[in-house]
């Protein structure tokens, strides 16, 4: 797991990187051939040597093709037959019906029978056709009209319990193994609703809770990358990049916090400190989703990392200094071939007029621990 802080302009940077990496399957389709079996017609020449003969000829030919219409009759019955058992032998690989896109699932048994990349044999991908539809688009989920966050230094945000801390855990680990039952459950117990926009699983809490919104791709073909915005309503423009980022190069998850850094006057007990909510050095506090561990957010963050351990995480900040400073999450050196060098590579050719720098040195010349998140 790779996690590294990118500034919040990175938007068509990440879509260049990460679009080409998404992984399409083709559709299989399984037509049987029908066949066609076309009686031919026997005609018997007569020969014309006297009346009885002509007559005797005349009953032959009448005989013959009696037999001809009888072996026609039995030929279509055998493609009748034939068709039959071929009708028979779809319905027996298919439970019983059509099977639109070939995967297999019958149209009844399917979720989509138009994408064979999506049916129960992958469970998350069919997990949103359980669940009920979300009455408005899950973008709006990530609005402060919607969210209603608690505000800077109004001491009214407050942390979730451990259990339904733990409801939360549980309900996006269900999710992802397509147990809806489950997570719709679990969801409800840590104050949740969960919903389904299309193809897009939505958990949102009550507004002005404080609480983090998360969306989850269910599509096999979503990118490995998951966004995070952990300062939404203190780092200006970044939980609105964070939807654009996540629908533009369809990332698998999108993770937002629902609060402003500094809504609280209480210390997380997480070493470090800052100057951005009193103006003098003191603890980071436990509004401050980069820096408590003992969040919704938070909880949605491991569930996420442990269990889509191919996925990219990209935490998206703001910050005053000129150009772009990336972070893997440490300052100690790192290779070329890492995530984050390549970020960084990228970004200095993307943008060749801003500067750009690294905190993690790997012999490019751009090292420079500027504003770095460790």
């Amino acid at each position: 797991m790779k996690t590294f802080l990118v500034p919040s302009w990175i938007l068509l940077l990440l879509a260049l990187l990460t679009a080409a990496g998404c992984a399409s399957n083709p559709a299989v389709d399984d037509d049987d051939a029908a066949n066609d079996d076309d009686a031919a017609d026997d005609d018997d020449a007569a020969d014309d040597d006297d009346a009885a003969d002509d007559d005797d000829a005349a009953d032959d030919d009448d005989a013959a093709d009696d037999d001809d219409t009888a072996d026609d009759d039995d030929a279509a019955d055998d493609d009748d037959a034939a068709d039959d058992d071929d009708a028979a032998d779809d319905d027996d690989a298919t439970g019983g019906g059509p099977d639109q896109d070939g995967d297999g699932y019958p149209a009844a048994d399917d979720c989509d029978d138009s994408d064979p990349t999506v049916n129960p044999g992958d469970p998350l991908s069919c997990a949103w056709a359980d669940l009920p539809a979300c009455v408005a688009p899950w973008s709006d989920a990530f609005t402060a009209a919607v969210m209603n966050p608690p505000g800077w230094n109004s001491n009214t945000y407050t942390v979730p319990s451990q259990a339904a801390r733990q409801d939360f855990a549980g309900s996006v680990e269900a999710a992802l193994v397509g147990d809806t039952t489950v997570a719709l459950s679990s969801a409800a117990a840590a104050g949740y609703s969960l919903c389904a926009d299309g193809s897009i699983l939505l958990w949102s809490a009550a507004s002005g809770s404080g609480s983090a919104a998360l969306a989850l791709r269910t599509a096999p073909s979503a990118a490995d990358l998951i966004v995070e915005t952990p300062h939404s309503f203190f780092d200006l423009g970044t939980i609105e990049e964070g939807v654009v980022v996540f629908d533009t190069v369809e990332a698998r998850a999108l993770l937002s916090s629902g609060t402003n850094r500094c809504a609280s006057f209480i210390s997380s007990g997480c070493s470090g400190s800052t100057q951005v909510c009193s103006l003098v050095t003191s603890p980071f506090r436990i509004s401050d989703m980069a820096h408590t561990d003992e969040s919704f957010f938070q909880a949605a963050h491991e569930v996420l990392s442990d269990d889509l351990p191919e996925t990219t995480i990209v935490s998206l900040h703001f910050f005053l200094e000129p150009g772009a400073s990336v972070s893997n999450g440490k300052t100690q050196p790192t290779t070329p071939d890492s995530p984050s060098a390549q970020v960084t590579d990228a970004m200095a050719l993307a943008f060749p007029n801003e500067l750009v720098t690294s905190c993690n040195d790997y012999g490019a010349g751009n090292h420079d621990p500027r504003i770095c998140g460790t």
